[in-house]
Formats: C-alpha cells, structure tokens, sequence
C-alpha cells in the first residue's frame, strides 16, 4: 500500500500532468488566430478520469477543486445537470507553465498516404534567418518539429486539404523560410478557384460570361470589382468568395443580371451530394466550396507527385509551393506542365526573398512563455 507521503507526490504529479495538458490544448486551439491564453478547452470527465485523476488513487471533483484554490485553474459550465444530462465543463489554465505536446491524442492520419507522407517529412527541413519575423506557434513549430512533426501536418476530411505551420504562416513572412537552410522561391497559381469555377462551367454552359472572362485573361476581381461598384479588389475577392460558399442568394442574380453561371451555383448549392463530408452538419450551401478546393487538391497532387519523382524538396501552401530558389526553375517547368494540361489560360506568380526581417520575434503570451522557459517540465 502506498504510503501517505507517495500518493500526496503522485496526486501532484497528476495535477502538474492535468494543467499541462489543458494549457497544450489551448496553445493548440487558437494557434492558427493568434494564440489567446482567455479561452476555454473542453474535456470529457472520463477522459480525465482514465488519464489523469485515476480511480480510486486520486478523486476527480477534489483535484479539481484544488487547482481552482491554487489560481491554476478555471472551469466553465457549458451544460448545466438536468435530469437526463451531466455537467459538461470547459477549462482555462491560468498560469504560465509547460506545454506538452505529446499529451495530446494524434491527429488523424488516416488521410495521410505516402505522397503525404514524403511532404511531411520536408516540414523538418524547415527554419528562419535569425531576427526574421515570427510568431509563437511558428516558433514553437520550428522548435519541436522533430519530435512531433505528427501535430504540424494534418489532411482535413472536407476537401483533403494539407493544412501546417507554413499554410497558416503570415504571408508577407513566408519568402524568408528557409528549407535545408537555402533560400526559398513561392510559385502560385494566380486566382487559382476562380479558374477552376470557369473550367466547370465551360462544358456545361460553352458562351457564358464567366468562363469567357477567364479564358480571355481578364482580373475576375477586377471584373467583379466594376460591375459591383465596389472600391477595391480585395473587396471583389470577398464578393466572389461569397458568390461561390455562401447560401444560394437571389441578390447575385440582381448583381449579374440571370446569367446562367449564377443560376448554376445557386441550384448546385441546393442539391444532396452524399460525397460532401459538410451536407448533413453544415448545409448543401457548402457543395461549391467542396467541388473548388477538392478539385484544387486534385491539382496540385499531380504536382506534389511530379516534384516527389523528381527529388524536389518542396512545402505546399494550397495553390502554391515553396521550393528552394537553386530549384526554382525545374519546380516551375513541372508545375506548367500540369497547369498547361488543365487550364486554356493560367498565370503563375513568382515570389521571391527580397530582404531578410530584422524585426524581432513575436514573445510568446503569458499561458505560453515558459515553453521556451522551463523546457526541463516538458515530456518529451
């Protein structure tokens, strides 16, 4: 049996082990808006049970309720007891600490084939000049990226879209990565799902207007922007986007007069298609936005593939890839091979380094600082 003194060090261990962990799963959840230390994680009581506060070694409500006392921990009601239902809880941790990584389940990898396999393993290439700008989950990516590289690449169930530090990394801030310490290029397609749209439009309706303005080279913003009397393109962007993945809409028939490519997206955003992972929690409205982005993905794996066969090292953000410079142009002629084969019109931006940024990196916030800190409470 244990004594007194063991199973008082082993609860605490557990406490440490459980506010950790929350903190992780905070760290986490707001990393791609900015990490926010105010909000709340939700966390089954018999996962905490099973993994942190054992029965009949420690009680759940008593830890709990000492890490309340202790100021390290906040817990929210999001579901008060009703006589068919138990409490659910959210909970905040309050003090700076660890974050460890390796509590958290593994995402999904079920989605991850071999292809993706081979551009996960390019993410541990990856690193930064010295003073360029950042942020704390981007430092924290370049920091633990070899030992769990698993939780920096993720395929989503939607669209299978690859989604990783470098996809969400500050887009004036990507030509400074670096890949095996070299200099790096971006190549991506120019209004890219706008393209995609007039590709799918083209066989069923052969003279419309949208497909007509692609083929032709036109700036679909800019063509948008003018018929919208809007005041910027940016704003015309937003108007597509809204044309495209929001509910079917009558006002962009106003817009655009009947045209037969508005009266197509609003009757294909009505219709079931068991195919969409979104139809039943999300609404049918999503279907456009489904077709675009699994048809982009489909894209760009012709690429992924030819760069793979080719010894390319490469990081994929969408409808772009990141290559080192010295490769640039072996990188471009096989991603215009592909673009050649799918579309009549396309334009292919070149982004280059200008200047490294001498800015220094972003500081962690206070739930998160002592990553950097006290890397002696993290389990690695």
């Amino acid at each position: 049996m244990e004594s007194k003194v063991q199973v008082r060090r082993t609860k605490e261990e557990a406490k440490e082990r459980f506010i950790t962990y929350v903190r992780t799963k905070q760290f986490m959840k707001t990393r791609l808006k900015g990490i926010d230390e105010t909000v709340s994680v939700f966390i089954e009581q018999r996962e905490i049970e099973k993994r942190f506060f054992i029965h009949p070694h420690h009680n759940r409500k008593e830890c709990l309720y000492e890490l309340q006392q202790e100021g390290e921990l906040e817990m929210v009601n999001i579901a008060p007891v009703t006589k068919t239902t138990r409490a659910r809880y959210e909970y905040r941790a309050l003090q700076a600490g660890a974050i460890d990584l390796s509590l958290l389940p593994l995402p999904d990898q079920s989605l991850i084939g071999p292809g993706s396999q081979i551009m996960r393993e390019h993410l541990k290439r990856v690193s930064l000049p010295e003073g360029a700008p950042s942020t704390p989950y981007f430092d924290y990516f370049l920091k633990f990226k070899d030992q769990f590289i698993e939780h920096f690449f993720t395929v989503d169930s939607f669209a299978q879209r690859v989604h990783t530090p470098i996809t969400n990394f500050h887009r004036a801030s990507r030509p400074n990565i670096l890949i095996d310490g070299l200099p790096t290029v971006g190549l991506d397609v120019k209004t890219m799902q706008p393209l995609i749209l007039g590709k799918i439009l083209k066989p069923l309706f052969e003279e419309n207007q949208f497909s007509k303005w692609i083929e032709s080279g036109s700036d679909i913003y800019e063509r948008i922007q003018a018929i919208c009397r809007l005041e910027t393109r940016d704003q015309a962007k937003k108007k597509f986007f809204e044309i495209c993945f929001s509910k079917p809409n009558e006002g962009f028939v106003q817009l655009f007069g009947a045209s037969d490519w508005v009266l197509w997206i609003n009757s294909y955003k009505r219709r079931i298609f068991k195919a969409n992972p979104h139809n039943q929690t999300k609404g049918t409205h999503t279907n456009l936005s489904w077709l675009l982005q699994t048809t982009e993905v489909e894209v760009m794996r012709k690429v992924w593939k030819r760069l793979n066969e080719a010894g390319i090292v490469f990081l994929s953000v969408h409808d772009e890839i990141i290559v080192k410079d010295q490769e640039r142009h072996q990188a471009e002629s096989i991603f215009r091979s592909i673009l050649n084969k799918e579309f009549k019109f396309y334009q292919l931006n070149i982004k280059q380094q200008e200047a490294t940024g001498t800015a220094k990196p972003a500081s962690l916030p206070p739930v998160a600082n002592a990553v950097f800190e006290n890397n002696k409470h993290l389990q690695i």
